[in-house]
């Protein structure tokens, strides 16, 4: 014999914590219990992380550093696995994911840097990534002279840590910014206060931060 095929399987990601719910199998008798299984890949590996839940709702919440995981930025897996009142096991529920994320801001990227050729009309920017696991990536923005407001040319990386621009105007000054950005779309600094930049013309680039 088997046990009822499981409902449909819901996952909200928090900070921290994933919050699952779902759908009682249809006619199941009282006492149907559900397992409760997580992965990384939609295909598995598949682990079980709560096992005998007479209820349809479950809370995935880190608990470092004996239980890291759900990890902020992390995309999971999610499956429930239910059983019948003598323990005969049901067919799993969809897969439903979630990526929880945090709030707030990510650490900053480090070491900016930018290359130039010798026209000055293009550039190379090259940095540190950002200590911060998970991100969806960096923003890396141009601006006109010593600001950063209104960049005239900006590019999303998502992951690594490269971009170039061309078509600058040679022995013109432009200011570059980089920032993280986490899966809850938070930069890792505000705009225009202490972003990493870098000033430069044609010939010559200075570090300011």
């Amino acid at each position: 014999p088997f046990g009822p095929a499981a409902g449909a399987l819901r996952a909200r990601g928090g900070d921290g914590r994933v919050d699952l719910d779902w759908d009682l199998p249809a006619g199941a008798p009282a006492g149907t219990t559900h397992d409760l299984w997580r992965a990384t890949s939609a295909t598995g590996p598949w682990t079980r992380i709560a096992s005998g839940l007479t209820g349809t709702t479950h809370a995935d919440i880190a608990a470092p550093p004996t239980a890291p995981d759900p990890q902020n930025g992390q995309r999971y897996w999610y499956a429930v696995e239910p059983f019948s009142p003598d323990g005969w096991p049901g067919r799993w529920s969809n897969r439903a994911d979630a990526r929880p994320c945090s709030p707030d801001p990510p650490q900053p990227p480090s070491n900016l840097s930018v290359t130039f050729t010798a026209c000055g009309s293009s550039i190379t920017v090259t940095y540190t990534a950002s200590p911060t696991p998970f991100l969806q990536g960096y923003r890396v923005r141009v601006h006109h002279g010593d600001s950063t407001a209104d960049p005239i040319a900006a590019s999303s990386q998502p992951a690594g840590t490269f971009t170039a621009f061309s078509g600058l105007i040679p022995f013109a000054t432009y200011t570059v910014s980089v920032s993280a950005l986490s899966w809850c779309n938070v930069e890792s600094v505000p705009a225009g206060l202490t972003w990493p930049t870098l000033t430069f013309n044609s010939r010559a680039a200075i570090n300011r931060g």
